[in-house]
């Protein structure tokens, strides 16, 4: 892992409990960006939704009152067309962790106004910037910056292995409000979600299973007997739980389990919440995955690439589902760049999406 050191793994491995322990996406920013900062310091933070480049009210900061948020916002509204790092990250669709540095001198930083406007009057000199990308237009961008350009290629890796965590995290976190809000409006609402919903006991065993849940499992894993997980299943909610505070879950967000079953895929998400285990259901059709995205002239593993890019998923997440090296599936995405003539992944999804329609 290039410079990361025991010590800066533990301090990841420290903070992924709490990050996942998140249940509501309300919370979500206050409850994670004090565990971000354990692992990477920062003088000053933004925590902002990207559907608009100017929607500075959908921004959050730390530490509060750190700068006036009137004059915030207005000057950030006059000059975000020329910040590079936000610039970077909406043109590319690329979320990865990014540094003022990449882009502009230090001199040429201090040039610009939304540093003498925003940056110089609240004592920031550098920044490290990600972006989630989570059901969210544009995703939620996270900024760090420091009162001297000191963001290191550490810091940047620390960023890049938390960041799939605080993804995974955040799409856990909206699957459970969801869920919750169904039930605190009526318990008959929870049977009429499009997700199928179980909740288990500390011994596994069934509390809540909607009819939708039930049917689910029993096309995916055969009869349910006796209220309880098939053992394939239990023993994947018992993996993933288990990895929860252990150093191979920094390699190994708490993602979902997908199931393919002809043409049909099964998406099941694990909820943890201090005892409580939650799973979440899901059923998706894979047909967009062959025949619909081959008239594109793509081949059918491309044409199954591309479907899945435009879930949103990773090149890891994308050899997974098809049994193939996350290399492989880079190859496959730069012949479908070039026969679809796009630059991006974004690009990418929307001309899967079109084709699907």
């Amino acid at each position: 892992m290039g410079h990361v050191s025991r010590r800066d793994v533990q301090r990841l491995i420290d903070v992924l409990p709490t990050i996942y322990a998140v249940c509501s996406i309300h919370s979500f920013p206050e409850q994670v960006i004090p565990e971000i900062l354990k692992v990477l310091p920062s003088d000053f933070t933004t925590y902002r939704l990207l559907d608009s480049p100017t929607a500075i009210s959908r921004s959050r900061v730390w530490p509060a009152g750190s700068h006036d948020p009137k004059h915030y916002e207005q000057a950030f509204g006059r000059h975000w067309r020329e910040h590079p790092v936000l610039n970077h990250h909406l043109k590319s669709g690329d979320g990865q962790a990014v540094k003022v540095s990449d882009f502009v001198t230090q001199r040429q930083f201090r040039q610009l106004g939304i540093y003498q406007e925003v940056y110089r009057l609240v004592g920031v000199e550098d920044m490290l910037a990600m972006v989630l990308r989570v059901p969210v237009p544009g995703g939620i961008g996270v900024a760090l910056h420091r009162d001297r350009p000191n963001f290191s290629e550490l810091d940047r890796e620390m960023a890049e292995m938390l960041r799939p965590h605080l993804t995974q995290a955040y799409i856990n976190a909206k699957a459970f409000t969801e869920m919750r809000d169904a039930l605190q409006l009526n318990g008959w609402i929870l049977e009429t979600l499009d997700q199928g919903v179980v909740t288990l006991k500390s011994n596994d065993q069934f509390e809540v299973a909607t009819t939708k849940a039930r049917r689910l499992l029993a096309d995916y894993f055969g009869s349910v007997a006796g209220d309880r997980l098939a053992d394939p299943l239990k023993r994947w909610v018992r993996s993933r739980a288990a990895l929860v505070g252990s150093a191979k879950q920094i390699a190994r967000p708490c993602g979902q389990l997908i199931i393919e079953r002809g043409g049909r895929t099964l998406l099941v998400r694990l909820i943890l919440e201090a005892e409580h285990k939650t799973l979440l259901l899901e059923e998706r059709s894979v047909a967009a995955s062959g025949e619909s995205l081959e008239v594109l002239g793509l081949t059918r593993r491309e044409a199954q690439v591309l479907a899945w890019v435009g879930e949103g998923k990773t090149n890891a997440e994308i050899g997974t589902i098809l049994d193939a090296r996350p290399r492989t599936v880079a190859k496959h995405l730069e012949r479908i760049f070039q026969k679809l003539g796009v630059e991006t992944r974004t690009a990418a999804a929307k001309v899967a999406l079109t084709a699907a329609m």
